[in-house]
């Protein structure tokens, strides 16, 4: 087995750091509660539904493997982490404002870099900062009026950069993200909210992209993981819900 990363060594070694981008369903405010479950050691750390990925960027692990399903996303972390500079400059060529922020939100842009930028902008200035797509994929969330908010903020992005160094990242179902998951790994879910009796708007469109037989397939699939514990919910430690933390025993 590989050496393990020490939870407090890491926490001794490095800053946590917020996440860049805000994304629906983030943690950022209950990472410490997270926290309070994990192991003190484990090898890799795994998160299949990585969003704006705040426990990630709290803990700062030395090996991750990180995915989402949403290939823009992954597609923008990843120049996050291999081209910082090369985002900064796109992302200073824009300016705040409302007029600014529906322009950007009506360009179909061809480069990786511009693509990126957009995804940042956007999910800065939008409304709640939220990311969602109607069914032609469109980006379609209003605008937030955040204007005090930075257009780029450099020392964000670089810092950002420097902490997806040690992760893997991937577009693609969990299944496929956790098949390489080992003893002494640890697993960290938290899927978008899908309630079958919940009539809320967001939570339908959540079930289009993670519906609720995929919770049910989750759900079967972290039962292969024989010590798990930790489960939260709009926020209440301790309620039934599709967020979990668990160390993998055997799979």
């Amino acid at each position: 087995m590989t050496s393990k990363t020490d939870l407090q060594l890491q926490h001794d070694l490095s800053e946590s750091i917020p996440p860049l981008l805000k994304w629906p369903g983030g943690k950022r405010n209950l990472v410490k509660i997270i926290e309070k479950h994990l192991p003190r050691s484990y090898n890799t750390y795994y998160e299949p539904f990585f969003g704006g990925g705040a426990l990630y960027f709290h803990l700062a692990p030395e090996r991750a493997i990180v995915a989402d399903q949403n290939t823009a996303l992954i597609r923008a972390y990843k120049v996050i982490r291999n081209s910082p500079e090369k985002l900064i400059n796109a992302l200073r060529r824009w300016r705040s404002g409302e007029e600014e922020y529906y322009r950007i939100r009506q360009l179909l842009p061809r480069t990786r870099i511009t693509k990126a930028a957009r995804l940042v902008y956007l999910t800065t200035f939008s409304f709640n900062g939220i990311y969602r797509e109607n069914l032609r994929g469109d980006f379609n969330v209003p605008y937030g009026h955040k204007d005090h908010l930075a257009v780029c903020d450099a020392k964000r992005i670089r810092t950002t950069s420097k902490a997806l160094k040690a992760a893997k990242l991937k577009s693609g179902d969990f299944e496929e993200t956790l098949s390489d998951a080992r003893e002494g790994d640890i697993v960290y879910c938290d899927p978008p909210y899908t309630v079958a009796h919940n009539n809320n708007g967001f939570i339908k469109y959540n079930a289009r992209i993670f519906s609720w037989e995929d919770q049910e397939r989750l759900a079967v699939r972290l039962t292969f993981i024989t010590y798990s514990f930790g489960v939260l919910f709009d926020g209440v430690e301790g309620s039934f819900a599709p967020v979990a933390v668990a160390q993998v025993g055997a799979l």
